[in-house]
Order: C-alpha cells, then sequence, then structure tokens
C-alpha cells in the first residue's frame, strides 16, 4: 500500500485507538511489533466511518486474535499536521 492509499483510506480526523490489558497480577500487556522501535499498547487506526470501540476491538482481534467488545475510553491524544515521521498529507486535506 502507498503512503497516497493509506492517507486516502483515513478519516479527515486522524483517530487511534490502544486498549490496556493486564494479566492476573496486574501487569501491563504490551506488544512488540515489528514497524515500531519500542513496545507499544495494542491498537492502531481508526478507519473512515468507524467509532474508535469498533476499531480497538478490530486491531486486538487482528493483533492478538482475542474477540473483545470495547466501550469506555480512557484517553484522547492527536497528532499535528505536519509531524515529522508521518506520510506525507497527514492527515488529509478536506
Amino acid at each position: 500500500m502507498t503512503d497516497a492509499q493509506y492517507v486516502a483510506g483515513r478519516s479527515r480526523v486522524w483517530l487511534g485507538a490502544a486498549v490496556l490489558f493486564t494479566d492476573n497480577r496486574g501487569r501491563v500487556i504490551l506488544e512488540d511489533v515489528d514497524y515500531r522501535p519500542v513496545c507499544m499498547l495494542p491498537g492502531g487506526a481508526v478507519d473512515a466511518g468507524e467509532t474508535p470501540s469498533l476499531a480497538v476491538a478490530r486491531e486486538v482481534h487482528e493483533e492478538l486474535g482475542l474477540t473483545r467488545r470495547f466501550v469506555h475510553a480512557l484517553a484522547v491524544d492527536w497528532v499535528p499536521p505536519g509531524t515529522q515521521g508521518y506520510p506525507r498529507g497527514f492527515p488529509p486535506a478536506k
């Protein structure tokens, strides 16, 4: 997928959703992905027309193979246009 194709599939407002899982000892579960140099919470980008709760459920299923339902948000974050390290055209113009 090209950057242009990826950008075209994103919402006008770029959203991401992540989930905080803990094990039975209270330790936070992180995901070691091959496209980032650090471990991160499971989650990912919200597709156009998708709610954050559905997006995080989809991402958790894709990444961890778990089927879960999420209804509460803990935090909201955003990335301003022109942030270094993101594809050109992020986020897409109206």
